[in-house]
């Protein structure tokens, strides 16, 4: 439909991109590990969540359940929650640590070592919706989730 999309709002993308990967930190308890895994590597899982919500579906318990099996000999585990840009700034990091913790809880329910488990938060000040342009900031408000192993760290 719009063939010249992509090289239209290629330098755009690409300059906000950059932008939140330069944004310092702001995590509290994440190492900085954990908190540089996103330029390195993809989260093993992702879960979403609604507008001001800590609520984890059915199916995103069952990812989870599977990854704390499939991550229990892969080394450290970064948990990291985010938010968007709805709200005030405290409420987001607090609602993303929030998030994150739902996820370290049931990580750890299903056998996940405790002690290889690193929760936090980067609230709205990471977010990286490109397609906050066009008015989405559904991918903001997420929780990734990081096997490291020896050989990454």
């Amino acid at each position: 439909m719009f063939p010249h999309f992509k090289a239209l709002f290629a330098p755009t993308i690409a300059a906000l991109i950059a932008f939140s990967a330069a944004t310092p930190a702001s995590a509290g308890t994440l190492s900085q590990s954990c908190l540089a895994v996103d330029r390195v590597a993809k989260p093993q899982v992702t879960v979403y969540f609604a507008v001001d919500s800590v609520a984890i579906s059915a199916q995103d318990r069952a990812l989870l359940t599977k990854a704390a099996y499939d991550g229990q000999s892969q080394g450290r585990v970064c948990v990291i929650g985010q938010a968007d840009k709805q709200g005030n700034t405290a409420h987001n990091m607090a609602l993303a640590a929030k998030r994150a913790n739902a996820v370290a809880d049931i990580l750890r329910s299903n056998g996940l070592n405790s002690g290889l488990l690193e929760a936090g938060a980067r609230g709205e000040a990471f977010n990286d919706s490109v397609l906050e342009i066009l008015g989405s900031q559904k991918q903001d408000r997420r929780v990734d989730v990081y096997f490291i192993t020896n050989a990454e760290r």
